[in-house]
């Protein structure tokens, strides 16, 4: 008899089809991100205050294992890029544009310049009338910048007419970092400018420390204006029109409404850690920790600020 003949055994992982597949692997990914970048924030305390570290760098090495049984980044963009095209962010960037007057006639020459942040698909570079520069940490296409946001230099000659943060806000581990995200944007975006921002609806429906009423409070007090909002079963979509750049230190800090619902704070509930802090960027991580750091936050106090939106 002859001998079987063995499958031949793929040399990388088969591209992602499922969505439900695709949602597992993101909410992992950030979940034990979030806990990489904690525990690595408790190694370099511990390292500081001449502690022991066994247990950090033991829990360390489980997490980056996991991560790289999960697929690692790879995996992450493969679920990003499936569940981005259900969640038609490029259409409704395209229809918003249009209605509010950014697309050029035929007779015009200048094109609006957009700056997508965390590009995985090239929808937006496809469109004709629109002068893209896409950027991810990990580029996956030709026409995709590989670059950190945070690094990108700001050409204050030529600001962007648009930032689009699709599904990217969520993705930054830390509550303070998120903060800054938001914050350098402005650096980038022309006065009325538009940013458009796409987020998970559990990051503001199942976080027991930021909800949509505090969310849309803290981006009015840093200048933003909201101009349309939607959602959809999954994902909350907010445009957002650049009034002004109001300074770190002129924020104003309104105390957070500490009651939340029981839903979100029960043990074993489907929590989402989400939040949004604002620190200074100049602060060393030192200076950042708990305590030592002067943070302005920007809250609805427990009374919802009605924000008018088309």
């Amino acid at each position: 008899m002859g001998r079987k003949r063995q499958r031949a055994v793929a040399v990388v992982p088969p591209p992602m089809k499922s969505r439900k597949k695709a949602r597992q692997v993101t909410s992992r990914f950030h979940r034990v991100q979030e806990q990489l970048h904690s525990a690595e924030a408790a190694l370099s305390a511990a390292k500081d205050a001449g502690q022991a570290t066994g247990d950090t760098e033991d829990k360390l090495r489980r997490l980056r294992a996991e991560l790289q049984q999960l697929g690692g980044r790879e995996a992450y963009q493969q679920a990003s890029r499936l569940q981005l095209q259900f969640c038609d962010s490029g259409r409704y960037v395209f229809q918003q544009l249009t209605s509010r007057g950014f697309r050029p006639s035929r007779r015009e020459k200048r094109r609006p310049r957009v700056l997508e942040i965390g590009a995985v698909t090239r929808t937006l570079l496809r469109c004709p009338w629109l002068d893209v520069l896409a950027i991810d940490l990990k580029a996956q296409e030709q026409d995709i910048r590989e670059v950190d946001f945070f690094q990108l230099e700001v050409d204050s000659e030529r600001p962007f007419d648009a930032v689009v943060c699709a599904m990217v806000l969520n993705c930054v581990p830390t509550a303070a970092g998120r903060g800054q995200m938001l914050l350098k944007i402005r650096e980038h975006l022309a006065i009325e400018g538009l940013l458009f921002v796409m987020l998970p609806k559990r990051c503001l429906s199942r976080s027991p420390h930021l909800t949509q009423p505090e969310f849309l409070a803290l981006c009015e007090a840093m200048g933003y204006a909201l101009l349309h909002q939607k959602a959809s079963p999954k994902i909350l979509y907010f445009v957002f029109s650049l009034r002004e750049r109001v300074p770190l230190p002129d924020i104003a800090e309104q105390r957070r409404n500490p009651r939340r619902k029981k839903s979100t704070t029960r043990k074993g509930a489907d929590v989402c850690n989400f939040d949004v802090r604002l620190s200074d960027p100049a602060l060393d991580d030192e200076q950042a920790r708990p305590g030592k750091a002067k943070e302005s936050r920007a809250f609805a106090g427990g009374r919802e600020k009605r924000t008018s939106a088309s």
